[in-house]
């Protein structure tokens, strides 16, 4: 199988970035690169090693952020609400699955009384 230098770099930049930010969801990070450019994740990057010497980001329940997770959480405050829907579309469509699921499960036990 030929890649083409373009496919390569993006290999190995997405391989690079799950690397350092110690990060399983390589193909979230590849969507990142897709979507907003090898320069923006470069910048990310960076920005988010400052964060993580600075002492890092808390999380909403009191812990910290995960390098992964303050890459992430940049991300999603430097994009539009487009590029926001194309990177994380895989991650919204489940989120939304989730929800109908339990909203169905919330009716049946209603219609039962034990809610």
């Amino acid at each position: 199988m030929d890649l083409s230098d373009q496919q390569l770099d993006d290999v190995l930049l997405v391989k690079k970035v799950s690397e350092i930010l110690q990060e399983k969801e390589i193909d979230l990070i590849h969507s990142v690169i897709n979507v907003m450019g090898k320069d923006f994740c470069i910048q990310t990057m960076k920005k988010v090693q400052d964060i993580q010497e600075q002492g890092g980001l808390d999380k909403k329940n009191g812990g910290k952020r995960t390098p992964g997770g303050v890459f992430f959480c940049l991300v999603r405050d430097n994009c539009t609400k487009e590029e926001n829907a194309k990177i994380f579309k895989k991650q919204n469509i489940e989120k939304r699955r989730r929800y109908v699921a339990r909203k169905k499960i919330m009716l049946k036990l209603a219609k039962l009384d034990l809610v």
